[in-house]
């Protein structure tokens, strides 16, 4: 299996230990709200929310862009 798999894999199942109602509907509601707030060509990538979401306690956009200012500084 290449790496590049391997690691897909990883994170799939990273996700689906970790997912519950009660997140993915944080989950799908930032990144609903991220399409609407932040400017057009934002890239952002999509591991970064559940990141924010699992790792780190966020519950909102707000929250989420602070969480991009201390861990993607070049995000400002």
């Amino acid at each position: 299996m290449p790496e590049s798999e391997d690691k897909a894999i990883k994170t799939v199942r990273w996700v689906k230990e970790r997912i519950d109602d009660k997140n993915r509907e944080i989950i799908l509601k930032i990144k609903y709200e991220m399409r609407k707030k932040l400017k057009h060509g934002t890239k952002i990538s999509g591991i970064d929310v559940y990141r924010a979401v699992f790792n780190e306690g966020v519950k909102n956009l707000d929250e989420f862009k602070d969480y991009l200012r201390r861990f993607k500084p070049n995000f400002v």
